[in-house]
């Protein structure tokens, strides 16, 4: 079984709003998480799956409200992300109820990857605009 490195948020990540810095963090929680069950071996992944989706769910909600209430600029392109990423995982779920042998590299790999380059790439750009909002 291959290794795999775990993620921490970090305050270069910060899009300077505490709850949704909360909510990334635990993002960055549940995907370790994941990574400890696929290195123990554990047999099914629906249940971390579900829990992430659940969550994931509510921190979009936060974020698109956020995004909203500023008018921010790139707020139909990021929801666009998002729905992309949540029909992955859906991919993923299916997959898991076809076939629940536990987490695979595939489904890691890919949220490790999903959320550092999501939040570098996009919510830094409204998190930028929070900073500057914050300081006038």
């Amino acid at each position: 079984m291959k290794k795999l490195k775990r993620i921490y948020w970090e305050t270069k990540y910060s899009v300077y709003d505490d709850n949704l810095d909360r909510q990334h963090q635990y993002l960055f929680e549940i995907t370790n998480q994941m990574i400890d069950e696929y290195e123990e071996g554990k047999d099914d992944c629906r249940e971390i799956l579900a829990k992430l989706v659940s969550y994931i769910s509510e921190h979009f909600k936060a974020e698109q409200h956020v995004m909203m209430k500023m008018r921010f600029w790139a707020y139909d392109k990021h929801e666009k992300e998002h729905q992309k990423f949540i029909e992955k995982v859906e991919e993923f779920i299916n997959a898991c109820r076809e076939n629940p042998e536990g987490i695979n590299f595939e489904i890691l790999s890919f949220l490790q990857d999903w959320l550092s380059t999501h939040i570098a790439n996009y919510d830094l750009k409204y998190g930028e605009l929070l900073k500057i909002s914050r300081r006038l």
